[in-house]
């Protein structure tokens, strides 16, 4: 797969767990990929969750900082 990249994980933001990604393509073209960013486990309640998006403008080679 030369063409894989991880979209969200500890080194692109704050927690070590991600669930739930999800990615839309617009009119233009542009990838907007979401997820929820879990701090404490990977798990449901109780838990910090946190929706975060990145944004990609040349067909996912390259993302967006995590917002």
């Amino acid at each position: 797969m030369d063409n894989f990249s991880v979209v969200f994980s500890k080194d692109t933001g704050n927690a070590e767990n991600y669930r739930i990604p999800s990615v839309v393509v617009t009119k233009d073209g542009t990838l907007v990929a979401a997820a929820d960013e879990r701090f404490f486990t990977g798990s449901d309640n109780p838990n910090r969750i946190d929706k975060v998006v990145r944004i990609s403008e040349d067909g996912g080679k390259t993302w967006s900082e995590q917002i």
